[in-house]
């Protein structure tokens, strides 16, 4: 009798039942991979504090600094922390933290990360492994406990060690202060015996200073993105379990590469040691090493074919898109800003004595902040949320053909916004198919940020007929490659075996088959993470003759993930209005132009170019004047300007902010203004005098093709600024430094003393983009300023005299309409996916304020050639090439257009991930 065979429920249930790839994520996120006593995502958050600390503090990234750093954490810190885990106080003390300075936190923390060589450098010198209770996540800096902590960490440091200070490297500190270099040059105590260290923490710190940039987006913070990226670290740790109960391929096991969320949990559980090795003791058996010397983007090395692996891993076990919204690689971190200006610098104080009263006069540049903040609420009223999004177009099936056999059938999925963005028309690429009832694939993606406002996005599987006119050979080697245009255009196939190509005409209207709708606030409020990936129903359309369609119902094959919305800047744009006089009257259209009306004799006085300030909905929210002193030489009809009031000395020009619409601003309170002080000896630079001498903006001439040169000294609000050229720290994009029509706002905040862009000035599109908390009006006189200098400086090669003063084609009466849309409310990206899914490549390599960003980088088709890897910055934390593809403009041409009739089904996301 054969001895019996005993086996697990687990194991009997996967002998009868299938293992699908939803039992797989199951099974990934039961499975005991993180213990329950450890709050990873408290501690994801506190680690988020202390890398943002390190990130302001730039003297840990200098490398003197750094060996410094190293020594005191050997001879110093984990000496203590040896004696006081075997210290009465570590055993019995509930509330007992040690914690350690700034820069041996900072060695530590990556020290850590490389938890094998952590364990193995702890048992080596210290025979255990050196690991404190850590303080609560959820404490403040300043609470209590933690105070209570940093006085009882400082008193053991200064009994053990009474010549070496506690703080060597204090919070923000540059390294530049007279006194850190003193305490940096004192003599040192004899470095710890070389052969005892194993690992290079210098060379690691430097590796790892850069990672908090692509982690400091908002949504990090937010706990639903916190919950999503730990049902993902566990499906990561579920991989590689996988992997090595399986036999290794040419004996090298998988290289699994994290994104950015995965990444942070994975930080913050190897932070914590002792629970780190006992959790993957546990759960894979040994401990899990983590390996960040790889750093080499380039494709075809070992970390972009990682990611690449590491994605057709996650499909094949999960049946989900492993790139996730808002955690794909960001690029190099920004360059930073200059530091914060000196008080009372030598050109400070010279400016100071062409003030009224010799000092800075805050008191009416305050008041304009209140308005704005009370009265006009421009936080609430012109306040913007976007989130960041991917889709990716996996298939459909079910697809009917049409009933003439004669035509050749192809479809694709269009995709639109439900709300505020009518412009958006992005589609997949044609396939054919021959079948009744087919199926096709696309794996193809869109990156993209998206306002709160669109409400989510329409997918509209839509079916196209063809009939065949000519076939013609070509020479081999060709490629092929799809055209569309209008009506009369063909459509060509280049067969690579046949070398043959057929001309295809179109066939009647484009036919919807069917759409469902996605919806933000429903897969907010799902409780199965802010990613999904599914097959979902297609509302079946009637036929061409009206008749309900019967057979099997069309389904798409669909990935979306998005991120929990964050605020983002206030966009505000100048749009083209007439020339008025001192009386608010019109009397041209543009500067130098004689008054509209020359039958009458009505005097002009004054001659002001008026501008309207719209916001990202169209509504009018401000108009600036800014007043003209030149007399007009234009060789039409004299302009009819009283003789007795022109003056030898003209006046200066003035430049007034008011609130509220172009019909009424005469009422309008006049929220700020900038006068022209006297022209100085010096013909190249001219000062403006803001709020009332509140602050002195100085507009240096532009040399050719260098970048701009401007300068604002004053106190408008409690914190220094200074104003850079280009599109800089979190407005920089790649490739688009602008340094000739930007200008970014910096402000110097105590919790970013590196400074902080509060603006962006975009000179050359009359836009600008206000972070919430800054002074619109300030921004605006600024902007309005360096407009009048420009042109007294003739400064054509820097900004466009054709827009110099306005802005052509006003979008006016688009925005805030039925069939206009909000400024900003979707702007396309050309990474946030891996080469796996072939991507839409936008016009612009990032979407700009020198548009309407609603209008740009949409209408393309999602079909194309793939670009160069040079293209691409990295995808991914893994850094492997994006795979961009270069799509063709698809214009709304007949042949995508008109369809027969529409079906519709709104996608909701339950507990279950059903709709």
């Amino acid at each position: 009798m054969p001895a019996s065979i005993t086996m697990t429920s687990e194991e009997l249930f996967e002998e009868v039942v299938e293992v699908t790839p939803e039992i797989e994520w199951r099974n990934a996120q039961r499975a005991k991979s993180v213990s329950a006593d450890f709050d990873i995502i408290d501690s994801a958050r506190a680690e988020l504090r202390f890398l943002k600390l390190v990130d302001c503090t730039p003297a840990l990234q200098d490398p003197e600094v750094l060996e410094r750093a190293v020594d005191r954490y050997f001879e110093q810190w984990l000496p203590l922390v040896s004696a006081f885990i075997d210290s009465p106080d570590s055993a019995h003390s509930l509330n007992c933290y040690l914690i350690p300075p700034l820069d041996c936190a900072w060695i530590w923390h990556c020290h850590k990360l490389n938890p094998v060589q952590y364990v193995n450098d702890c048992q080596h010198i210290f025979d255990k492994l050196l690991d404190v209770k850590a303080l609560p996540g959820k404490e403040p800096s300043d609470s209590e406990l933690r105070k209570y902590a940093d006085r009882y960490s400082i008193k053991r440091w200064e009994t053990a060690y009474p010549g070496e200070p506690y703080h060597f490297v204090q919070a923000f500190e540059d390294g530049n202060s007279p006194e850190f270099q003193e305490l940096l040059n004192k003599k040192r105590s004899n470095r710890i015996n070389p052969g005892r260290l194993r690992y290079d923490l210098i060379a690691a710190a430097q590796r790892q200073f850069p990672f908090y940039y692509q982690v400091s987006a908002k949504w990090f913070w937010d706990r639903r993105f916190l919950e999503t990226a730990l049902q993902r670290y566990k499906g990561f740790l579920y991989l590689i379990k996988k992997s090595q109960e399986k036999p290794a391929a040419n004996g090298q096991r998988p290289f699994f590469v994290p994104t950015y969320d995965i990444d942070l949990l994975w930080h913050s559980h190897q932070l914590a040691p002792s629970s780190y090795a006992s959790d993957m003791k546990l759960f894979l058996g040994r401990l899990l090493d983590h390996d960040d010397k790889d750093s080499d983007r380039t494709p075809g090395q070992n970390l972009s074919n990682g990611f690449a692996e590491t994605c057709d891993a996650w499909f094949r076990t999960f049946g989900r898109v492993y790139e996730q919204a808002g955690a794909m690689y960001r690029g190099p971190s920004p360059i930073p800003a200059p530091p914060i200006p000196l008080l009372m610098e030598d050109e400070e104080s010279k400016l100071l004595s062409l003030t009224k009263k010799g000092q800075w006069n805050t008191d009416s540049f305050t008041a304009t902040l209140n308005i704005e903040r009370s009265s006009l609420k421009l936080d609430d009223v012109d306040s913007r949320s976007v989130m960041q999004v991917n889709l990716v177009l996996l298939g459909a099936k079910n697809i009917p053909r049409s009933s003439d056999l004669t035509t050749i059938n192809q479809c694709y999925v269009r995709v639109t916004a439900l709300a505020k963005c009518p412009i958006l028309d992005v589609r997949t690429c044609m396939k054919e198919f021959s079948k009744v009832y087919d199926e096709v694939e696309w794996n193809e993606g869109l990156s993209m940020e998206v306002e709160s406002s669109t409400h989510g996005l329409r997918l509209q599987l839509m079916r196209s007929k063809f009939r065949r006119r000519s076939t013609e050979k070509k020479p081999s080697g060709h490629v092929r490659c799809i055209s569309w245009g209008h009506a009369k255009e063909k459509k060509t196939e280049h067969g690579s075996d046949d070398s043959e190509v057929t001309i295809l005409d179109p066939f009647g209207t484009d036919e919807i088959l069917g759409q469902l709708d996605i919806m933000w606030p429903e897969l907010l409020r799902s409780r199965i993470g802010l990613s999904v990936t599914r097959w979902s129903t297609v509302f079946y359309a009637r036929t061409s003759s009206g008749a309900q369609s019967s057979g099997p119902v069309p389904h798409l094959h669909y990935s979306v993930s998005l991120t929990p919305p964050i605020s983002a800047p206030k966009l505000f744009r100048l749009v083209q209005s007439p020339v008025t006089d001192n009386n608010c009257q019109i009397v041209a259209l543009r500067l130098r132009e004689a008054p509209g009306n020359n039958k009458t004799n009505t005097p002009q006085v004054g001659r002001w170019i008026t501008k309207i300030v719209v916001n990202h909905l169209g509504q009018e929210k401000f108009v600036v004047r800014t007043k003209s002193e030149e007399t007009l030489k234009s060789s039409g009809p004299p302009p009819l300007i009283r003789t007795e009031d022109r003056e030898e000395d003209s006046e200066p020009a003035v430049i007034n902010v008011h609130n509220g619409a172009y019909k009424d601003f005469k009422q309008g309170k006049i929220l700020g203004s900038g006068v022209q002080l006297k022209k100085s000896d010096i013909q190249d630079i001219q000062h403006w005098s803001l709020f009332d001498d509140a602050a002195i903006l100085a507009v240096h001439r532009p040399m050719l093709n260098r970048a701009l040169k401007v300068k604002i000294y004053g106190e408008c609000g409690p914190y220094r600024m200074r104003l850079i050229p280009g599109a800089r720290l979190h407005f920089e994009e790649t490739n688009d430094m602008q340094m000739t029509s930007t200008m970014t706002l910096v402000r110097y905040t105590p919790d970013s003393p590196l400074g902080l862009a509060t603006a962006l000035i975009n000179l050359k599109a009359g836009s600008i983009a206000v972070m919430p908390g800054e002074s619109v009006v300030l921004v605006l006189l600024i902007s309005a300023a360096i407009y009048r200098s420009l042109y007294d400086f003739d400064s054509k090669h820097a900004i466009d005299p054709s827009i110099n003063w306005r802005v052509q084609n006003t979008t006016l009466p688009k925005l805030g309409t039925t069939n206009g849309g909000n400024m900003g409310s979707v702007v396309l990206h050309n990474t946030g996916l891996s080469s796996r899914w072939n991507m839409i490549y936008p016009r612009e390599e990032r979407p700009k304020l020198l548009y309407e960003r609603w209008h740009t980088n949409t209408g393309h088709e999602m079909a194309g050639t793939l670009c160069s890897a040079a293209s691409c910055s990295g995808a991914t934390c893994g850094g492997n090439t994006c795979g961009v593809v270069s799509g063709s403009a698809c214009g709304p041409g007949s042949q995508h257009g008109g369809a027969n009739s529409i079906g519709r089904a709104s996608v909701g996301f339950g507990d279950e991930g059903r709709g």
